[in-house]
């Protein structure tokens, strides 16, 4: 248990915005170094360094970062319930925190699944190919059966050591076995990670629907209240009305630099729901193939 979720229990309700961000930010880097070490681990599956110590391996780092993406989405949930700060700028600067966060928390999440399915894709390829080799090593060794004969002593140990090989293929067919069910325990942690990104994508509209309210009235109030100063004086010369239309100008500057960031987090804010939606399509297209 972290040390942000010690304090949590025993305080109820009342989490400290810091020790949730802090803690988050922690897992998050854990989870890229963890799928770096991942992808390490995948480049080695077929090749000569291959062995079941590095499956489990892998299998225990991938599952524990699932956990670990599971925790982090249970502690942003936990951070959506926080209190907002009454100064605006505390408002603002919570806000910044917040979709930094959810968008590193994407960002890791959606590099880690996609070595999951690497990782998935090559377990299955691995199997099929093992479940080829043994099938073929039984159908050799009944044509040979029918054909073998025992007149003398080389035909007995041929057959003998015939036995021998297709003792070593059942043990292959243990390991293909569980190979098999590690294989759908992974892709049981992809359909976690696919709800994670779901309920992330949830957390990102609510928060911007909660932030665009005041962004739109701070937007309009401030040029109102710059019009009224400008225009509620009678200039004296040129030189204060040229002023005042510079003023103007910088703060429409200012605002369409306001509005081209709002947008972009809008399009970020809507990341997390179409790599959803690309997940679940791929998952509807995969079922459809194969049952097909």
């Amino acid at each position: 248990m972290s040390s942000y979720r010690q304090q949590a229990t025993g305080r109820g309700r009342d989490f400290n915005i810091s020790s949730i961000i802090q803690t988050c930010s922690g897992n998050v880097q854990r989870i890229t170094h963890n799928t770096a070490q991942i992808q390490s681990l995948l480049n080695q599956l077929g090749t000569s360094k291959d062995s079941t110590k590095l499956q489990q391996n892998l299998q225990q780092i991938q599952h524990s970062t699932n956990v670990l993406a599971k925790e982090t989405n249970t502690y942003l949930k936990d951070l959506a319930s926080v209190p907002t700060p009454l100064s605006p700028v505390e408002q603002r600067q919570q806000k910044l925190q917040k979709e930094r966060l959810m968008n590193e928390f994407s960002a890791a999440l959606n590099h880690f699944q996609a070595v999951q399915r690497q990782v998935s894709q090559k377990e299955k390829e691995t199997v099929a190919r093992a479940r080829a080799g043994s099938r073929l090593s039984n159908e050799e060794r009944q044509k040979e059966e029918q054909l073998v004969s025992f007149d003398n002593n080389d035909d007995w140990n041929q057959m003998q050591s015939q036995e021998e090989d297709f003792e070593i293929t059942e043990q292959d067919l243990e390991l293909i076995k569980e190979r098999e069910s590690a294989i759908q325990k992974l892709e049981a942690d992809i359909l976690d990670v696919n709800q994670i990104f779901k309920d992330l994508a949830v957390m990102i509209h609510d928060q911007g629907e909660m932030i665009e309210a005041p962004m739109a009235f701070d937007s309009c109030d401030v040029p109102e209240a710059l019009t009224r100063q400008c225009c509620g004086q009678q200039p004296d010369n040129n030189f204060t009305v040229c002023k005042c239309c510079l003023r103007h100008s910088k703060l429409l500057t200012v605002l369409d630099i306001s509005a081209f960031l709002s947008f972009g987090r809008f399009l970020l804010r809507l990341l997390p729901l179409m790599i959803w939606m690309r997940n679940v399509s791929e998952i509807i297209l995969s079922a459809f193939l194969r049952k097909y």
